[in-house]
């Protein structure tokens, strides 16, 4: 499932730099599954791990809600989710001309030429003739564009600059879309006052020092976990649209409202299975863009379904969030 846009685009820029700028120097170089704890391990602790290109997904992720793929190759192919701003592939410039970027663009460089379009590195930009990358050893480090990308030699040159923090956002209100752990956004805000109300503790952060800082964290989740576990959904400490209803009828005093969710298939055929993993057997097939009944519950980036397989009666299912939407 592609994940929405979560801030204004002036925001999400700041928090980007801000974010990738907080981690600077903390991190140890690794492409091991470790890669991921751009943020610590475990989340929140000083030190963490990472590369070039997962630094800068998960930068993404929480200042803007994006997922732009696992490496560079992946994140160059995935450029349509967002601005090509200058493509150098012929190699008539040796840095991105300064005055097209913004803070958030990344900029790419050559190296490995089974990649897409030769990509190797990336870099974030941070300001004025300025990037935060991870390349080796212990970073984030602070470049100054151009005479870093001078630096490079010819095989590992500017390659082009994509900008994932697009100017079109939509910003949404709460249970307009679902919400998951590293997120920043207004309506992250607006379900922690729900929480709130419901007496869970945020912490003593955030503007009012009472944990509303609109950051879904360690402790949002713990509180949404709670309320998942007291509705008897499934547990995830993600807030999908069902939770959400759940959490904003009981902190307003009401019974949650019936939603009608749908999945849609993206894939071309899909296994539909019996649990939220490969490892479950298959109930059938599922076309692309067929639509199937969602229940609400979201495990491991699966979704719950209500599914007929042949000859037999409704139950529920599960399909993978690679090959399908909710709607």
């Amino acid at each position: 499932m592609a994940l929405a846009n979560v801030l204004s685009p002036e925001a999400a820029r700041k928090q980007a730099v801000r974010l990738i700028k907080s981690i600077a120097g903390h991190n140890s170089y690794t492409q091991s599954s470790n890669r991921c704890y751009v943020f610590g391990k475990p989340e929140g602790a000083k030190t963490g791990y990472g590369d070039c290109s997962s630094t800068v997904r998960e930068v993404l992720k929480r200042a803007w809600g994006i997922d732009i793929g696992g490496n560079t190759s992946a994140q160059v192919s995935s450029r349509g989710k967002g601005i090509l701003v200058e493509d150098n592939r012929g190699g008539t410039r040796r840095y991105p001309t300064l005055s097209k970027l913004k803070p958030g663009d990344c900029i790419y460089y050559k190296g490995t030429p089974g990649n897409t379009w030769g990509v190797g590195h990336v870099e974030m930009v941070t300001g004025d003739n300025e990037c935060y990358g991870h390349g080796s050893g212990t970073g984030p480090k602070r470049h100054t564009i151009t005479t870093y990308s001078k630096s490079r030699s010819a095989g590992k040159g500017y390659l082009c600059v994509i900008r994932w923090i697009k100017d079109d956002a939509k910003v949404y209100k709460l249970g307009e879309r679902a919400l998951s752990l590293g997120m920043v956004a207004p309506d992250v805000g607006e379900l922690q006052q729900m929480l709130l109300k419901l007496g869970h503790s945020l912490g003593t952060y955030g503007a009012q020092k009472n944990g509303v800082d609109s950051d879904y964290g360690g402790k949002t989740a713990a509180a949404v976990h709670a309320e998942q576990k007291c509705a008897h959904l499934t547990q995830t400490g993600n807030a999908d649209l069902v939770t959400i209803a759940h959490i904003v009828a009981h902190a307003m005093g009401g019974a949650a409202p019936a939603q009608t969710q749908y999945v849609r298939v993206t894939g071309g055929t899909v296994n539909v299975r019996k649990g939220a993993s490969t490892r479950f057997s298959s109930l059938g097939i599922a076309n692309h863009g067929q639509r199937l009944l969602a229940t609400g519950a979201v495990a491991d980036g699966w979704f719950e379904i209500r599914y007929t397989p042949k000859g037999k009666s409704e139950t529920t299912a599960w399909i993978s969030g690679r090959y399908a939407e909710i709607e």
